[in-house]
């Protein structure tokens, strides 16, 4: 019986390249996105090893966490792998930003994450399964003019650690995942242009979330933080 993974924002970007790796390692899929229905492209790009289950839906409301957890029991009976991945990036100074802003950023951020893995808390209490969490450094550091996105990721790092301890008793383990400067939205970097020290991959982040799914089950890894070597964090890093 093949271990199953539920990945949120897995439409495109690091939730689709997260699906990828974790169809190599010989997972079955329950993916959520917005979108009405996966693109043929993204079909093309998902192998035909293993099975791929998709559901539209907003993880800001209740009713689309419900839907997923009566999903995935319907549809594969369990749950190893719960991948909280969706998430919005808004900039602003406090100024700027209005309040449909800060609510509509801290609703998909946070509140998503709370609701999805509050419906499936269950399932993954009964595999003894995993939750991945996708942060980013604006979840360990203040950032200029970020100050709503940082908000979020601050308190998605505080409900992950919180769930940590929680869940610990029940075998579930937490991890929280922080890149920075992660190349999403554009083409793959050659490896001889100037921007491959600047920006990482969304491979490069999946890869770390196969390797914490096929971690042993007496290792629990909290937390990875991964970012490109030339940038900011890496040149304090240097100068210490």
């Amino acid at each position: 019986m093949n271990r199953v993974a539920l990945i949120t924002g897995s439409s495109h970007g690091l939730g689709l390249s997260t699906a990828i790796e974790l169809q190599t390692r010989g997972f079955d899929l329950l993916l959520v996105a917005r979108e009405p229905q996966l693109s043929d492209s993204v079909y093309q790009r998902l192998t035909n090893n293993t099975r791929v289950e998709y559901l539209s839906g907003d993880i800001t409301l209740s009713a689309t966490a419900g839907q997923l957890a009566a999903a995935c029991r319907q549809k594969f009976g369990h749950l190893d792998l719960l991948v909280n991945n969706a998430g919005i990036f808004l900039m602003g100074s406090i100024e700027e930003f209005d309040e449909q802003a800060w609510d509509k950023i801290l609703a998909v951020n946070l509140k998503g994450a709370f609701l999805v893995t509050k419906a499936l808390v269950g399932l993954l209490k009964e595999s003894k399964g995993q939750i991945v969490f996708i942060n980013s450094v604006g979840g360990q550091v203040g950032l200029k003019n970020l100050s709503a996105y940082a908000a979020s990721k601050f308190g998605l790092r505080g409900f992950a650690d919180s769930l940590r301890l929680e869940l610990k008793p029940f075998g579930i383990r937490v991890t929280s995942i922080y890149p920075h400067a992660m190349n999403s939205a554009g083409d793959l970097i050659a490896p001889d242009d100037p921007k491959r020290w600047t920006q990482i991959e969304t491979g490069d982040v999946a890869r770390l979330i196969g390797e914490v799914a096929d971690t042993a089950e007496h290792v629990q890894i909290p937390e990875i933080t991964i970012y490109p070597r030339s940038t900011e964090i890496s040149k304090r890093e240097s100068s210490t």
